[in-house]
């Protein structure tokens, strides 16, 4: 065979690959169009109310989706406290501190579900005097939905076996806090507290008081050192 018989066969091969080439990239340019027919969401969650329906023209260029993606395991609440809470969040904010727990309630005090600390915010609200945190949940059972109002509770601190009075007992006086004790001839006297933490209406007693103590929790405004009281039962 010639040079040029050879030359002329390598050329034809060569044309023919690049067809081969070109018909292979047809194919992938279809296949990318037709990838793009089905929309993947990124993360997993619940689509919202479509807002384009079956027959709308839709553009590449166009700013509005086709819907609305919300995750919701797990979910995030964001939630504000005053800023006098930040000491006791601070130790929480060291990098190697553990995320302290975080209760998340319904208005009416139903328990949702527990998370933990995520994020406290870099800046107070100079307007409002408060600091954003942000919390993160489970969500198993899906007590918790994007919008909804709740209430957000961060456990700093545990104490075990601390004495506690309903918040109305302590009153303000002159010299601190301190309550009316009932003693065994149904006569009152003051005794000076040391108080604590006040949650959910009960004020942890840090000083003043002990186990069994019997104190006042209505009236003390009629009420003087050696009165002479009377109990009554609740409800009654």
């Amino acid at each position: 065979m010639s040079k040029q018989v050879l030359d002329q066969a390598e050329a034809a091969a060569g044309q023919l690959e690049a067809l081969v080439n070109a018909d292979q990239a047809a194919i992938d340019a279809a296949q990318l169009d037709l990838d793009f027919t089905t929309v993947r969401a990124p993360i997993s969650g619940r689509t919202g109310v479509r807002m384009v329906d079956a027959g709308n023209v839709v553009t590449a260029s166009q700013t509005a989706g086709l819907v609305v993606l919300t995750e919701l395991q797990p979910i995030s609440v964001i939630f504000t406290l005053p800023q006098r809470h930040l000491t006791e969040l601070q130790p929480f904010m060291k990098p190697d501190a553990t995320a302290p727990p975080v209760h998340a309630t319904n208005d009416d005090g139903t328990p949702l579900d527990q998370g933990t600390l995520a994020l406290v915010d870099n800046q107070i609200d100079n307007n409002t005097g408060t600091l954003r945190l942000k919390a993160t949940f489970p969500n198993k059972d899906f007590t918790l939905w994007p919008g909804q109002y709740v209430s957000a509770k961060v456990l700093v601190e545990t104490k075990k076996g601390a004495l506690v009075v309903p918040a109305e007992v302590v009153q303000p006086g002159l010299n601190g806090p301190f309550a009316y004790i009932v003693k065994d001839d149904e006569t009152v006297e003051v005794r000076q507290l040391k108080t604590g933490l006040t949650q959910d209406g009960l004020t942890v007693i840090e000083d003043g008081l002990k186990a069994g103590d019997r104190v006042v929790r209505d009236g003390q405004s009629k009420l003087k050192p050696g009165a002479k009281v009377s109990s009554k039962q609740s409800g009654s």
